[in-house]
């Protein structure tokens, strides 16, 4: 009659009843007849749920919605009532995700879970969203999970990599920034366009995108190149399962060069390599070139290094550049200032010449010291440039140009 939803514990109530007894209810207009049977289980809902959402979304997307679906049912169980969830367990469930879970995943989980019950209130199969007001958390990212690998650390992790294939995964990963595995694993031979120095990236997450073949990744590409068997399709031959793990197997990696591995082992490759391209090209293009947003490679790419203090507190370091560009621009500099500099004399010295002094400014009157001030009284003659021969001390100068009658002319000491 209000034309409000019932609260929680009533519409939980109704989940549980039988089909007569609702049916009986609808009759006299206490309930929804489009509501679904009782009992309807979390489970059920958010199998449709998936299975209407997969045609329409990215293979990756599907997979972590699927990973949230999966936390509700272990938590919740999957026989729990659809209807039964309350705001109170629906907290309790956040709590729990903030003991077992990061903060950014325990947060992002939270807002899909949101997302899922909001989709059940849309379909009326929920009076009201339990999660709704549940806090989610920071979605910052982990500061302290982010590191920087050098070239000369992942060039020693590189020999002592098993096979060609596992040296240019690595190389994938830190020179050229793709995300792995998914763009390793889609990478065909015919992508790469060795004449023009670039390759095709056809991304599940972003779509195409091309991305130049680096110097430093071109050696491992060939390599590869020389070592694929005729008519090879993929550059990467193996791993292609759904279900591969290559973290593992990386790890034993970086062990085996003697260094110990380091946090969110191919996410930091791939920022790595953001951060040195930032400092040599425009954003626009790095972030066209790794597939993601200036906003993006801000918030979760870009780092800020030790030696980028070390640089901004040098005296007349460039920025970005190797030792031996920046000895070769002292250099430069060393010998181009003094050339600057005669250069600036001559040029002085023709301008005085030549008569083409610039007047600033005009004064009748002028302090002591400043300059000398000369009046010009003849008539003046036309329009035609005339030239006045003017003497100060020993000093004489020309000064063309059409002067006007009189005219005050302010030059220095």
């Amino acid at each position: 009659a209000a034309g409000v939803a019932p609260p929680s514990a009533t519409a939980a109530w109704l989940g549980t009843i039988s089909a007569e007894l609702r049916a009986k209810l609808a009759k006299l207009g206490l309930v929804d007849e489009a509501a679904p049977p009782s009992g309807m289980t979390l489970a059920a809902f958010l199998t449709e749920y998936l299975d209407n959402r997969k045609p329409t979304i990215k293979p990756g997307t599907w997979m972590n919605l699927s990973v949230a679906v999966q936390k509700l049912l272990d938590y919740f169980g999957p026989d729990k009532a659809l209807a039964s969830i309350t705001v109170a367990e629906a907290t309790r469930f956040a709590a729990h995700l903030d003991r077992t879970q990061a903060p950014a995943t325990a947060g992002r989980l939270i807002r899909r879970a949101r997302q899922f019950f909001k989709v059940a209130v849309q379909h009326k199969l929920i009076p009201e969203n339990p999660f709704a007001d549940v806090k989610a958390g920071s979605n910052k990212p982990n500061k302290d999970r982010q590191a920087f690998i050098p070239q000369e650390v992942i060039e020693q992790v590189i020999a002592a990599a098993p096979d060609v294939e596992w040296r240019l995964i690595i190389a994938l990963s830190r020179y050229a920034g793709l995300r792995c595995p998914t763009e390793h694993l889609a990478l065909r031979w015919s992508d790469v366009n060795w004449e023009r120095n670039r390759f095709r990236v056809d991304s599940p997450k972003t779509g195409e995108r091309w991305v130049p073949i680096f110097p430093e990744l071109r050696p491992y590409l060939e390599a590869a190149w020389e070592a694929a068997p005729e008519g090879t399709e993929y550059v990467i031959r193996r791993y292609r399962t759904t279900n591969v793990n290559l973290r593992t197997q990386f790890e034993r990696i970086i062990w085996r060069a003697g260094l110990t591995p380091w946090p969110k082992l191919f996410h930091n490759l791939r920022a790595s390599r953001q951060t040195e391209l930032a400092e040599r090209f425009p954003i626009h293009a790095v972030c066209y070139w790794l597939g993601n947003s200036a906003l993006i490679a801000q918030k979760h790419y870009l780092q800020v290094r030790d030696e980028d203090f070390e640089q901004a507190a040098s005296n007349g370091e460039v920025y970005g550049h190797t030792a031996a560009q920046k000895a070769a621009h002292s250099r430069e500099g060393a010998a181009q200032n003094p050339a600057q500099y005669t250069q600036e004399l001559s040029r002085r010295e023709l301008n005085s010449r030549s008569g083409s002094l610039q007047v600033s400014r005009r004064k009748s009157q002028v302090s002591e010291g400043t300059g000398i001030v000369y009046k010009c009284s003849s008539p003046r003659v036309g329009f035609e440039p005339t030239t006045r021969r003017l003497t100060a001390g020993c000093s004489t100068v020309e000064l063309s140009g059409i002067l006007a009658n009189p005219a005050t002319v302010l030059l220095p000491l």
